[in-house]
């Protein structure tokens, strides 16, 4: 995890202007790019995001740190942690699963929900309500077709 930490943060040479974070959360949440757009429910409302501004927006918004223990029997770097740069709180991880033998050496990743939500709303203000159940921002307002 110390590795993939240090990785994620360099830049890709291949890709000029592109961080190996950025290229990371593009194949992580949209399969590198077949997915168009990034939809949060809450409630009965769905928050419509482009998928391009929510990648940019996660790069820059956070941090990477590996994981400190804390409780006794664990150890140090086990996870790397997106913290938020303004509000130091953690919005996903990326952690090693070893808890069963159908898990055993899998690599998971998780977002919070509400906290990136909270993001994506608060750094992209356009909206547009394309119903009274779908609500559109930022780049997805203008392309998003009901």
């Amino acid at each position: 995890m110390r590795e993939l930490k240090t990785v994620l943060g360099k830049s890709n040479a291949k890709l000029f202007l592109h961080t190996n974070k950025l290229i990371f959360l593009q194949e992580a949440l949209f399969h590198s790019s077949e997915v168009d757009y990034f939809t949060v429910k809450e409630n009965s409302k769905f928050h419509v995001f482009d998928a391009e501004e929510v990648i940019k927006i996660i790069e820059d918004a956070t941090t990477l740190i590996n994981s400190k223990a804390s409780q006794a029997g664990q150890m140090d770097d086990q996870k790397v942690v997106f913290k938020l740069k303004e509000a130091n709180v953690t919005i996903g991880e990326i952690e090693m699963r070893n808890d069963s033998k159908t898990h055993y050496r899998e690599i998971k990743f998780w977002m919070d929900r509400e906290k990136t939500l909270a993001l994506l709303k608060k750094k992209i203000n356009v909206l547009r309500r394309k119903s009274d159940r779908i609500i559109a921002y930022g780049k997805a307002a203008s392309r998003f077709k009901l």
